[in-house]
């Protein structure tokens, strides 16, 4: 019987506090709402380019970013160029996968458009910088014309290697055969190292684009229903607890020994508050 009677007293409560607990949660939520849906979306544009370390990390070098800073006129007036290179910079993920030797770039703006426009002059202006200029540019040409010299010279050298060993009559001794081999692998290490030139004077162009910047209309990030449901969730659960014990402290306020309890908790709330 007692229980019951409990359990009438809390339905009480709870019936005389439904507007509270019922309009309250809702504005809540619906502010929430307002405030989340005003706010700016995060999308993403993805790309996959054949690359190197380096490449990751230059990617987000001053080199790349300033240019970039520029062309989206990203700086604030008030923002000096090293607090927007970082803002930029935040908008900016890339990673290198070692198996595949691909760096993945990924970009977020407010808008689909707006990140795969971000991600595609990223890369262009990335490819502009990777082309050697000035005096590096000079000397790869320099290093390349030697190296062509020595690629021309070392077959010429394979080519009368060759006829001589079969000319000779006696069997091929080792000596024979391991400088054969060298010149083979001189010749090899040549040809390597003028294609690694040639790369480096083109720079990063179009053929190491694995995958163009996406336009992904996924939106990424805040969750607006979660936050919406949270909000109103969290909110009726303080006020379900804020009018149970506002009832409970009214209630023992009307007992003796509930008085006395009430006084001893304020006391050591009082204590608790000075000694802080």
């Amino acid at each position: 019987m007692r229980e019951e009677t409990v359990l009438l007293d809390w339905l009480l409560v709870a019936a005389e506090n439904l507007r509270l607990l019922v309009m309250v949660p809702v504005v809540a939520a619906l502010i929430a709402a307002a405030v989340t849906f005003a706010l700016p979306g995060s999308y993403e544009s993805t790309a996959l380019i054949k690359g190197t370390p380096q490449m990751r990390l230059a990617l987000t070098s001053a080199e790349v970013l300033d240019p970039l800073l520029q062309e989206l006129r990203f700086q604030r007036s008030d923002e000096s160029l090293e607090s927007a290179r970082i803002r930029l910079r935040e908008s900016i993920q890339t990673s290198f996968d070692p198996r595949d030797t691909l760096v993945k770039l990924t970009v977020k703006a407010s808008s689909p458009e707006a990140a795969q426009a971000m991600a595609k002059s990223l890369l262009q202006i990335y490819s502009n910088s990777s082309k050697p200029r000035g005096a590096e540019l000079k000397r790869m040409q320099v290093d390349l014309a030697t190296t062509e010299d020595l690629i021309s010279e070392t077959s010429e050298t394979l080519r009368l290697f060759n006829m001589q060993i079969r000319r000779a009559k006696a069997p091929i001794v080792a000596d024979v055969a391991q400088g054969y081999a060298m010149l083979i692998s001189t010749l090899e290490s040549l040809h390597k190292k003028k294609l690694d030139l040639l790369r480096e004077l083109e720079g990063t162009d179009e053929s190491a684009l694995l995958q163009s910047p996406t336009l992904d209309r996924t939106e990424r990030g805040l969750k607006r229903a979660t936050v919406v449901a949270f909000v109103l969730m969290g909110c009726f659960v303080f006020l379900v607890f804020f009018v149970f014990i506002r009832h409970a402290v009214r209630a023992a306020a009307l007992d003796e020994k509930g008085a006395i309890k009430l006084a001893a908790i304020r006391a050591a709330l009082l204590a608790a508050i000075g000694k802080g």
